[in-house]
């Protein structure tokens, strides 16, 4: 065994040197500890490097995230002109001031386009009040094909929003168009401030009744028209961004901590009984491991 001098003094003797003998348990539980914590510490880098995407979920106000643009493409091939407004069919969006958020967007009526370019605001939830996107049929006979009126998202997503939505005459009907934001950064409301995707998803659609114009009498011509809304909530995927290289070196530090608590009682109970038992069993002061001293 290995064998080591220091010097000892207290307050009521002299100072004398021990001789104090190496436990070779120490030498086993050092090199436990060192064999743990480098396979902890390749765990905690694997772990890193192959760590998943986290995303967490939450509904927010549909309104923070700003509007976005439609592409609205009507097909009636059983209209004819109205002759009192003189046009086919007409697409308009309307924002009034006191909606902040869509106030820039204003109002705006495309007449007898196929495909017209309209924003959707989120504004209310009372689908008879004229904000949101508003699709005008004028005159269609109930005997023809129906038309048809396809709502997509006009941005490049992966999976872009397509519903087309069948009119008949008379009808009149709203659609409503959820969103679902995806983001790498919390409270970013933006494609300026973090990576932020914004897609709709079809939450609904409803028939409200009829319609009350027409250019003739009777049942065969009447109009129809398409009310399309955004709810209120938008449902919100965060990305939580993975450990950094400090926090895992944090984690291999707390496991270090760890194991030299753990693997400490060991030794500890071993010193403990090897310096206050005797082999007989008698109890022995504080100075009974001394082998040998400077005035033997």
């Amino acid at each position: 065994m290995l064998h080591g001098i220091i010097e000892k003094a207290t307050f009521w003797k002299e100072p004398v040197s021990q001789q104090i003998a190496f436990i070779p348990l120490h030498g086993g539980f050092l090199f436990l500890h060192a064999i743990l914590l480098v396979a902890y510490t390749i765990f905690a880098l694997v772990s890193w490097v192959n760590a998943p995407t986290v995303e967490t979920f939450s509904s927010q106000e549909a309104s923070i995230f700003g509007p976005l643009s439609l592409n609205v493409t009507v097909q009636c091939p059983s209209c004819v002109l109205h002759t009192k407004k003189s046009k086919f069919w007409s697409v308009t969006h309307s924002y009034p001031p006191e909606f902040d958020q869509c106030a820039d967007e204003g109002t705006k009526v495309t007449n007898d386009e196929v495909t017209t370019l309209a924003t959707l605001c989120r504004t209310t939830d009372n689908i008879q009040d004229p904000t949101g996107i508003k699709v005008w049929l004028g005159n269609m006979t109930a005997h023809g094909p129906r038309a048809t009126v396809i709502v997509s998202q006009s941005t490049d997503t992966a999976h872009p929003l397509q519903v087309t939505t069948p009119i008949e005459a008379w009808h009149e009907k709203t659609l409503l168009l959820g969103m679902t934001v995806t983001r790498d950064k919390d409270d970013c409301t933006s494609a300026a401030q973090c990576s932020l995707k914004r897609e709709l998803y079809l939450a609904s659609m409803q028939y409200d009744g009829k319609v009350d114009w027409g250019d003739f009498v009777g049942d065969s011509w009447a109009g129809g028209q398409l009310h399309v809304r955004m709810i209120r909530f938008a449902h919100v995927y965060t990305q939580v961004p993975k450990q950094s290289i400090p926090d895992v070196f944090a984690s291999i530090g707390g496991a270090h901590g760890l194991l030299v608590s753990i693997l400490a009682w060991p030794v500890l109970i071993a010193t403990f009984l090897g310096r206050y038992l005797r082999k007989d069993g008698k109890g022995a002061g504080p100075n009974s491991l001394a082998v040998e001293t400077a005035d033997s």
